[in-house]
């Protein structure tokens, strides 16, 4: 919920539900927006110029006080893809990006050399999008060498033709 002055402020909740009041919270009026998701926060600059936020990275802005929000649109990848690690050699932590085409349960872990998994770093259901994980070694007993990422995305079995299995190597230096 938030408020821009004494009377007029606005507050969002389930199914894209977003009210508006004029009057201090006496009287609330359902806005009109495009969204069925959860929305969890609420941001005006202005009495015009305001921003909604949800689940699946739902985003709604108005220009005209909230008469209308309009989700923004977000680019989704054409393609899945895991990117190299950076830095690569590493020490004490590296960042890893990936994107995604299309939803669905996606894992990111690390393995030895040996093959044995040292972490997971994604593992639940995500929308399409650009993403990023850091790995950390700190308070860690992994030793300097080289480990292997991987990234499952979609149906792990491929049979769908909606999935995808990708690994890349990176290197830590103690």
């Amino acid at each position: 919920m938030q408020f821009i002055d004494k009377n007029l402020g606005w507050a969002v909740g389930t199914g894209g539900t977003i009210l508006k009041t004029t009057d201090g919270g006496d009287d609330w009026r359902l806005q009109k927006s495009n969204t069925t998701n959860d929305l969890y926060t609420v941001f005006f600059l202005d009495e015009n110029t305001g921003w909604a936020a949800g689940e699946y990275g739902t985003i709604l802005k108005t220009t005209n006080g909230g008469t209308t929000f309009i989700e923004e649109e977000k680019e989704i990848p054409s393609e899945f893809s895991l990117s190299q690690n950076y830095p690569n050699p590493f020490n004490p932590s590296t960042t890893i990006n990936y994107q995604l085409s299309t939803s669905g349960f996606v894992t990111l872990k690390v393995y030895d050399v040996l093959g044995r998994e040292v972490a997971t770093l994604v593992k639940e259901y995500k929308q399409p999008g650009v993403y990023n994980s850091q790995f950390s070694i700190r308070n860690s007993q992994l030793s300097s060498g080289v480990y292997f990422y991987t990234l499952k995305a979609g149906d792990p079995s491929l049979r769908s033709g909606h999935g995808f299995i990708q690994s890349k190597k990176m290197i830590l230096l103690k």
